[in-house]
């Protein structure tokens, strides 16, 4: 399907018309982690996945639209961090008191992270929290990037930049579930696959997220889709 600049636009609409009623304010939408009622139990014995139980967290979804494509911006961390070493992500981490709220937090790890000037930034909106295992609520912010901004990754934290192509999202083929085992019982994890990356984990679950906010707009608007 050739994706030019004009559907690529509306499709980016599109995300914004679906996240406009979406916002920081408690209570908080709460993703489902696609566990089921006993697979949470067995967690819970081991994590805690109550979110008023987890330190508050905040990614940023930074999608940025070129000429002819659009993409999401994704960060390589560094093997010596202490959370997540190594893994494909978003630039985000742990709401500092600083920080007035979690889209404040998302914007100033993006800056740290990859030099992300937060002007550069236009927030489109919220998808719902996302506990981890690793102790932490995280609210994904999703931001539009203006095409001129300038990214530089922080070498002590970031060792590359990815970019995935909003249309390989979009076409759903990238993605997939596979499963991990833990204390000997086997839980579903998102999967998304481009080139040579492998995303997985709450970053992966989050771009899934992402995808059905656009598709079930689209399903449920046909004026939208039509412009699509």
């Amino acid at each position: 399907m050739n994706y030019s600049r004009n559907s690529l636009e509306r499709y980016l609409h599109t995300l914004e018309v679906a996240l406009a009623g979406t916002s920081l304010s408690e209570p908080r939408p709460v993703a489902d982690m696609g566990l089921n009622s006993i697979q949470r139990k067995r967690l819970q014995r081991h994590f805690s996945l109550d979110p008023d139980n987890l330190r508050p967290a905040a990614v940023l979804i930074p999608i940025q639209l070129t000429d002819d494509s659009a993409h999401i911006i994704l960060t390589q961390r560094s093997e010596e961090l202490r959370h997540h070493a190594g893994q494909v992500s978003f630039p985000g981490g742990s709401r500092e008191q600083a920080d007035n709220n979690l889209a404040q937090t998302a914007l100033r790890e993006a800056h740290e992270e990859i030099g992300l000037d937060p002007k550069q930034v236009k927030i489109l909106g919220y998808l719902p929290d996302y506990p981890t295992v690793s102790g932490f609520c995280v609210t994904p912010v999703v931001g539009l990037v203006s095409t001129g901004a300038s990214i530089r990754p922080d070498d002590r934290e970031v060792t590359a930049i990815h970019r995935l192509p909003l249309k390989q999202l979009l076409g759903g083929r990238c993605i997939s579930v596979k499963t991990i085992e833990h204390d000997r019982h086997h839980y579903p994890v998102k999967e998304v696959k481009h080139g040579g990356l492998r995303i997985w984990g709450a970053t992966a679950a989050m771009l899934c997220m992402l995808h059905d906010e656009i598709t079930v707009q689209l399903a449920e608007a046909p004026a939208a889709r039509a412009l699509c």
